[in-house]
């Protein structure tokens, strides 16, 4: 049990420090020939230069594999074995902290690489364009492609600017933390802009943002002469946005349960947050039908609701200068009645604390793919990538404190035939 249980620990090591662990026999065999030859490697001179060993499989065979060698990771089958003993106690622990969660939520994070193209593609063709104006004169080719160039090439300029707005949010929400007024305002910001760039309104023109803008002046193009597309892309973008984000008026009145945003003095508490209560018990106070027209019962008792609220913002007050998860924390900590005292206020404040604001920890994800599926490793398969990210993401980060027995037990329970 020790033997297996220390084979463990060092595999759980190496997979947490993104050290790749097909390294770890030659490790054992390292170790085990400074063991047995440790005059070889310490000398009495001050000034020591650390000679490799000499491992040759002659005098220090490295042990045949086979199925049967279960405490060791040059087998591949076994390997595997420990990997997955290695992750069922960090998985057990997911799974149970999900069960014990009173609301729990899904992101679906989904890729804003075509905004990083469209940027890039925008880049060379402007290198292209001003190569074939410098050639046209002289080259009938370069010519003709200039003129076929610039008929649409105003397209590309109109993708870089409206899709450099949704960057510019998609950004923010991958940030550690986003606040719920930070959404509400990211979300207005980015409508409003792309009104005005590519949409107008009754009393002004489209300004057709940056790139667009200086190649209609290069080129003294108007408004007129850009197709409708333009225009209806941009409608249908914002609509999308809104789509994307039907309750942005709730989020915006879930605001007021951000510590952040109480007044900055008592006089104001009074009223502080009493349309946004009222909004909120409105919502969540009343059944509704959901996807399926299926009536759901209210979350929550709305008038109930409004009479915690103005005894909780005094509450509230005292945590002005920590973050929102970080005040609620201590809010349910310091305060042991709390739940009880406040059973309306408790559930809408665990339901905001599921509403999966910010990506930032999703984006990890790749970061943390990338460090362990290196080039060197581009065979890993999709189950021990996943296993390793299990470690890397969900494991504690200091290794002593990993149930190492629990792993064992897993791994023991293991049904094995022996072949010897």
């Amino acid at each position: 049990m020790k033997s297996v249980i220390t084979q463990i620990r060092n595999i759980y090591f190496l997979s947490s420090q993104n050290i790749a662990i097909n390294v770890y026999s030659n490790l054992i065999n390292l170790i085990e020939y400074q063991k047995e030859n440790p005059s070889n490697i310490i000398s009495n001179i001050p000034l020591q230069i650390l000679r490799p060993p000499s491992l040759s499989q002659d005098n220090h065979p490295i042990p045949q594999t086979s199925r049967s060698n279960y405490a060791i990771y040059i087998n591949k089958v076994s390997g595997y074995e420990l990997l997955v003993s290695l992750a069922y106690p960090i998985e057990e622990v997911v799974v149970n902290e999900i069960r014990l969660s009173s609301y729990w939520s899904l992101l679906v994070d989904e890729s804003n690489t075509i905004s990083t193209v469209i940027h890039n593609f925008h880049q060379i063709l402007d290198d292209i364009h001003l190569a074939l104006i410098q050639q046209k004169e002289t080259n009938s080719m370069a010519n003709f492609l200039h003129q076929a160039l610039t008929t649409e090439f105003y397209i590309t300029k109109f993708l870089a600017d409206i899709l450099a707005t949704m960057k510019s949010m998609i950004l923010v929400f991958q940030s550690d933390y986003v606040s719920l007024t930070e959404t509400c305002k990211q979300l207005s910001m980015a409508i409003e802009t792309i009104t005005s760039d590519f949409i107008g309104s009754e009393n002004s023109a489209p300004h057709y943002g940056i790139h667009l803008a200086n190649y209609m002046n290069e080129y003294s193009l108007t408004g007129e002469n850009l197709p409708i597309t333009i225009k209806q892309f941009a409608q249908a973008t914002i609509k999308s946005l809104r789509n994307r984000f039907p309750d942005s008026t709730l989020y915006y009145s879930i605001k007021i349960l951000d510590p952040n945003e109480a007044p900055n003095n008592h006089d104001g508490l009074d009223t502080y947050g009493e349309s946004e209560i009222k909004s909120l018990a409105e919502f969540y106070g009343k059944a509704k039908k959901n996807g399926s027209k299926i009536m759901c019962e209210p979350v929550l008792d709305g008038n109930t609701l409004i009479r915690e609220w103005r005894m909780v913002r005094n509450i509230i007050y005292d945590y002005k200068n920590f973050w929102f998860i970080e005040a609620w924390y201590h809010i349910f900590n310091n305060n042991i009645s709390f739940r009880d005292q406040f059973p309306n206020l408790t559930k809408l404040v665990e339901l905001v604390l599921v509403v999966p604001v910010s990506n930032g920890v999703v984006e990890r994800v790749f970061s943390h793919q990338n460090l362990i599926k290196t080039k060197l490793r581009n065979k890993m398969s999709i189950q021990t990538l996943n296993l390793h990210l299990h470690f890397s993401l969900n494991g504690p980060k200091d290794f002593s404190n990993y149930d190492y027995e629990k792993a064992y037990v897993y791994w023991n329970g293991v049904p094995r035939f022996n072949n010897q």
